[in-house]
C-alpha cells in the first residue's frame, strides 16, 4: 500500500514517542519503497519510490521544520536520479548519494547518482 503521510519520531522524550507531521507544501504523492536521509542541518530528502500505478519515480521532496515549529515541503531542484525503488540513500557532508534499487519490470538500476 502506498502513503504519503510523514511522522517525527522524538527520541527526547521516555518513552520515545511518535507524532503525526502535517507539512504544508507540495505533498509528495503517495508511494512505497522510497529511501529518504536527513542532512546535518536537519533536513530530511526523500528520493525515489515506487507509486501507486506500480510506475518507479525519480522526483526527490525536502522536508523541512521551521523554528517556530511548522513543517513544510518542499520539491528538490535540479535534474533528478534515474527512475528508481528499493534503493540505498546516504549524504556525506551536503550531497545526497544514491545507489542500487529497480527500475520496474525486474530491471535492476546499475548506475549510481548524488544531488546537493
Amino acid at each position: 500500500k502506498c502513503v504519503d503521510d510523514a511522522w517525527v519520531l522524538d527520541t527526547t522524550t521516555k518513552p520515545y514517542e511518535w507524532s503525526k507531521c502535517n507539512p504544508s507544501g507540495p505533498i509528495p504523492s503517495a508511494r512505497t519503497y522510497a529511501s529518504a536521509s536527513t542532512r546535518s542541518d536537519g533536513l530530511l530528502l526523500l528520493c525515489g519510490g515506487r507509486g501507486a500505478d506500480g510506475f518507479a519515480l525519480n522526483d526527490a521532496y525536502g522536508l523541512a521544520r521551521h523554528r517556530d515549529g511548522r513543517w513544510e515541503w518542499a520539491e528538490a531542484p535540479g535534474k533528478a536520479p534515474t527512475r528508481r525503488y528499493q534503493h540505498a540513500t546516504a549524504f556525506v557532508d551536503a550531497r545526497l548519494h544514491i545507489t542500487g534499487g529497480a527500475s520496474g519490470g525486474g530491471q535492476l538500476v546499475s548506475s549510481d547518482a548524488s544531488m546537493s
